[in-house]
This record gives C-alpha cells, sequence and structure tokens, in this order.
C-alpha cells in the first residue's frame, strides 16, 4: 500500500452518499483500494492521521468524484466533520492535503 489514511470520515458519493465515519483508506498505484470501516493489518510507505478530518473527491463540485475501491485516488483532505449537506461551508483554511492519483500533490504543513 502507498498512502493508508487512518480514522477519517470519508464522504463516497455512492448513490446514497454513504458516510463512512471512521475509516480506513489505502491507496494503490493511483487508485483507492480500499475504503473501510475496519482497520487493515498492512504495511504502507504513508501513514496519514485523518481524525478530525473528511476525505472528499477532487471533483466534488462536478459530481464526477468518488471515493471507493477502485476509484482514481483524488481527493481532498480538510479539517473538520464534513457531510454532504455542509460540504459547501468548508473553505480554503479547512483544506490540508490534495491527492492527485495517490499522490500527495499539495499538503499544508504547520508552522514552527
Amino acid at each position: 500500500m502507498d498512502v493508508l489514511i487512518n480514522h477519517v470520515r470519508v464522504l463516497t458519493m455512492d448513490q446514497a452518499n454513504s458516510v463512512v465515519e471512521e475509516g480506513f483508506v489505502g491507496i494503490r498505484d493511483g487508485i483507492f483500494g480500499f475504503v473501510s470501516e475496519v482497520q487493515p493489518r498492512i504495511m504502507a510507505r504513508r501513514f496519514v492521521d485523518g481524525a478530525g478530518k473528511t476525505l472528499i473527491p477532487l471533483d466534488w463540485a462536478q459530481g464526477k468524484g468518488i471515493v471507493c475501491a477502485d476509484a482514481p485516488a483524488d481527493a481532498l483532505l480538510l479539517d473538520g466533520l464534513y457531510t454532504s449537506e455542509t460540504i459547501a461551508e468548508a473553505g480554503l483554511s479547512a483544506l490540508c492535503m490534495i491527492l492527485r492519483d495517490g499522490a500527495i500533490c499539495w499538503e499544508r504543513t504547520s508552522e514552527a
């Protein structure tokens, strides 16, 4: 596994707009390998703490993105526990990571 995001709220964008409250998301070779409510016993090159954060598809505004297994790993990681109804309230200050094809292409760093 390339990246494992732990304890994150996941907006899955399936037909029911399901929300995984304390999920585990694995990314491998540019796609979401799994989205699970059960902590996997796997090794990953990079672990990301998703506690208190929400993972949403990068193309949320167009309604094209999806966070589910075998979908392209293009997503935003936001500070805060958003739902599909409250996601419009998220501002740029909430953005903490951008994933494109499974690679972390931008990450907010804490200021010392």
